[in-house]
């Protein structure tokens, strides 16, 4: 093709696309006033780049909805939200339906900053659910509560075609919670579901497990299962079981590959973290759980393993950097690691601290060729017990030898800071600080967002702490949105007068400096160095009123004692 030609074509794909950008709208949904009545009306005729934007009304919207297009590569995804500065909800009350917002073998669909809730009633439903095949899904700053029932889930993704998989998924930033998904759970996704993002998510309040990564079940797909994944950053409070004895997870893999788990916190549930396989022939492989806090759950902190013959394996799976915190409140004798059947288990750099009840770890014959490195442990108890291989061990002498672990592995105190405001970064003279070890993930952030490697002794070294929380003398807490002509209050926190200086200026890529952590303000723009003086301290800013949409900002502490200094946490908008 001559190059003038080939210019002119690229120049018309150019004008067309240009177009068909510009061509898309928005549809407002409202009571009176708007282009649409009902959001069921609006998705009939929205299209790929389009937004259905939904105004909020008393007694909200009674109706459930689908999608019947979804968007494209070229003119973007079709986004089903709020009216900017509302908050719209679609109400299930009266409705016979079992699904509010359903999406089926489509692609490039957002959902966003909805309230879906009271819908009664159900046998198999959810919130929001998506099925079939498809691509490009984004579920966010949705709350959904109030779904009665059986099966009556918050969010459903199942991957039920075999002629291609429910891929590139985000679902971030939701709230679930009173709702009744059993025998189901909260947020599912089961079957052909490839390469997502489920993170900074709250579950709370429901009748079953929370967050659930699911393969082998046939009435979902005869062969996928969840896979390429991570689920980061989620909070999962009093998720617990109705039936069976009750042993809901508040995060579970059940036959799921491949995935990472990290930086997720676990409260009251009836087990913290759990990866498991109920389907034979679908065993759990290559997943790393790391950097999780999993506190005061019912009848166990971090499980792993099938719970009996007939059913799968987990085998060659990481446990690294979690902190597991008097677990098995109930006393039914499961502690805080409960290991059943599973083949090639690691075990490095956690912090298993038990109650007064002593029994650190609960694991069956059939855990295989287990591997204990650079562990601490420790029990409010004068008799610590590990039972191993279904042989109770005293001491932790008497630990390592059964487990064949080497002189990393330690008893004692790890000093947490304050466990009764969940706090548990070491203190000084903690038997955890500074002696992690050689970890898969040498950097990067805590469960609190400060850097792994973070000089928490001010010595001017910085190591890995072991658990999820490194210790870190600089603490950032900001007050207020950035919202125009609005103050915002930056208050630096330490655990001893330090000199401190507020760093303000753009978000940027993470940029180790040494043994003072990692900055994550770009230095290639204007960085603003503002002297605090001691701290704590605190600064008042001043947002502008002329503020530009889209405008970003970041904070981030920095202390110094003369000698050596840490990165707080970063404020990032």
């Amino acid at each position: 093709m001559p190059a003038r030609l080939r210019r002119g074509t690229a120049a018309l794909g150019a004008l067309a696309l240009l177009c068909a950008q510009l061509s898309a709208r928005d549809w407002i949904v409202a009571p009176s006033g708007g282009d649409f009545a009902s959001i069921q009306a609006a998705l009939d005729v929205a299209q790929a780049g389009d937004r259905v934007l939904v105004r909020a009304k008393p007694g909200g919207w009674r109706e459930a909805v689908s999608f019947r297009r979804g968007g494209d590569p070229q003119r973007g995804p079709l986004v089903l939200m709020s009216y900017p500065g509302e908050r719209a909800t679609i109400d299930g009350t009266g409705l016979s339906a079992e699904v509010l917002v359903e999406i089926r073998d489509l692609s490039y669909l957002e959902v966003r900053n909805l309230e879906l809730a009271h819908l009664h009633g159900i046998s198999d439903g959810s919130g929001i659910r998506i099925s079939g095949h498809g691509s490009h899904f984004h579920l966010s700053g949705n709350e959904i509560h109030d779904l009665r029932g059986r099966n009556a889930m918050g969010i459903t993704v199942y991957g039920t075609s075999t002629s291609g998989s429910l891929s590139d998924l985000v679902i971030e930033a939701n709230w679930i919670h009173h709702c009744e998904p059993a025998p189901s759970e909260a947020l599912v996704l089961n079957g052909n579901v490839e390469r997502f993002a489920v993170r900074e998510n709250l579950v709370e309040d429901v009748n079953n497990i929370g967050i659930d990564f699911i393969g082998g079940e046939s009435s979902i797909h005869p062969s996928a299962v969840a896979r390429s994944g991570v689920c980061a950053g989620n909070v999962v409070r009093r998720a617990r079981s109705i039936y069976g004895g009750g042993y809901g997870a508040g995060i579970y893999v059940d036959g799921g590959r491949d995935l990472l788990l990290e930086r997720n916190w676990v409260e009251a549930c009836d087990l913290g973290i759990e990866v498991g396989a109920e389907n034979a022939g679908f065993d759990a492989t290559n997943v790393v759980v790391r950097g999780n806090a999993l506190v005061r759950n019912d009848k166990a902190g971090l499980v792993c393993g099938g719970y009996e013959r007939r059913v799968g394996r987990v085998r060659a799976c990481l446990f690294e950097s979690n902190t597991c915190f008097e677990n098995d409140t109930l006393r039914l004798g499961l502690g805080e690691l409960w290991v059943q059947w599973a083949d090639g288990l690691e075990f490095r750099s956690n912090v298993f601290a038990a109650s007064a009840q002593g029994l650190l770890l609960q694991s069956v014959p059939q855990a295989v060729n287990l591997r204990f490195e650079s562990n601490l442990w420790f029990a409010a108890s004068a008799s610590p017990s590990w039972i191993l291989n279904g042989a109770e061990h005293l001491g932790i002498a008497a630990f390592r030898s059964a487990a064949g672990a080497s002189a990393s592995e330690l008893y004692g105190d790890p000093r947490f800071a304050d466990p009764a405001r969940n706090d548990f970064a070491p203190l000084t003279g903690s038997p955890a600080l500074e002696s992690g070890g050689a970890l898969a993930f040498a950097d990067g952030l805590d469960l609190r967002g400060f850097a792994r490697r973070s000089d928490g002794d001010l010595d001017g070294i910085s190591l890995l702490d072991r658990g999820a929380f490194e210790a870190c003398n600089a603490a950032l807490v900001v007050s207020g949105e950035l919202q125009p002509g609005t103050t915002i209050d930056a208050r630096l926190e330490a655990r001893t007068p330090l000199f401190a200086i507020l760093l303000a200026g753009m978000p940027g890529p993470w940029l180790p400096l040494g043994s003072y952590g990692l900055l994550q303000l770009d230095p290639q723009q204007t960085l603003f160095a503002i002297p605090l003086g001691a701290a704590p301290a605190t600064l008042p800013l001043f947002v502008p009123r002329e503020l530009p949409p889209g405008s970003a900002l970041g904070l981030q502490g920095f202390v110094w004692n003369g000698r050596a200094g840490n990165l707080s946490n970063a404020w990032l908008r």
